[in-house]
């Protein structure tokens, strides 16, 4: 409830290499609320690596390279991205291709411009 008081001013990310006081606050307040649509604006900001509003494949392999390297020093199979890729649109109603953009309230999943 707290994390829903906070002004979408004060919910800005520092995308360098430092967290300021307050956006470790809210990070851990985004950690520990995740389904409020604070947390989700949050974590939408924080996995958006090329800052244009869309959660796309692109961004998400950023990710998935970390962790793709994590499984090979930990001597595990890797799981290919186009796997991981098809769990997340599984989960998600829509169709390829796809981003996930935020509006509002919450995440939506929607087409990208290349869509047909």
């Amino acid at each position: 409830a707290m994390l829903a008081e906070l002004s979408a001013a004060d919910r800005s990310i520092v995308k360098g290499d430092l967290m300021t006081y307050e956006d470790f606050t809210y990070f851990l307040l985004s950690e520990e609320d995740k389904t409020s649509d604070v947390a989700l604006q949050y974590w939408h900001r924080v996995l958006d690596v090329d800052d244009d509003g869309v959660l796309s494949a692109r961004d998400m392999w950023h990710f998935y390279e970390e962790q793709l390297s994590r499984m090979e020093c930990l001597s595990q199979e890797p799981v290919g991205f186009e796997d991981i890729l098809c769990q997340i649109l599984d989960m998600v109603p829509g169709r390829y291709p796809f981003a996930f953009s935020e509006r509002g309230s919450g995440m939506q999943n929607r087409p990208t411009p290349d869509a047909d």
